[in-house]
């Protein structure tokens, strides 16, 4: 008798110690897989602020040049390029029937 109750006791610690092993590697593996997901966001979050700076330095120069652009026209400018300052406004009323309105 004692011999199969040691054997159930073997087979029982044997059961516990595959369990508890295999729950080890369980946790090992979800740990490994946290902490290099965990590096992997760092990363990209480094990638998106450089991209976020880059970004922020194009839009200052396309700001620049706009300002360039809006300060080189003028009226004078206008003047010497041929353009004159329209005396009668002509103003579209949509209540009036017109081709591109009837269709």
């Amino acid at each position: 008798m004692t011999s199969r109750k040691t054997t159930q006791t073997y087979q029982t610690h044997k059961r516990w110690f595959f369990a508890a092993c295999s729950m080890l590697l369980v946790v090992s593996s979800l740990y490994a897989y946290f902490v290099i997901s965990s590096v992997v966001h760092v990363v990209m979050r480094k990638e998106l602020d450089r991209e976020i700076a880059d970004l922020g330095s194009y839009v200052s120069q396309l700001e620049a040049q706009y300002i360039d652009a809006q300060l080189a026209v003028s009226t004078l400018r206008a003047e010497e390029e041929g353009y004159v300052i329209a005396l009668e406004k002509t103003f579209i009323d949509a209540s009036a029937p017109a081709v591109a309105l009837s269709r």
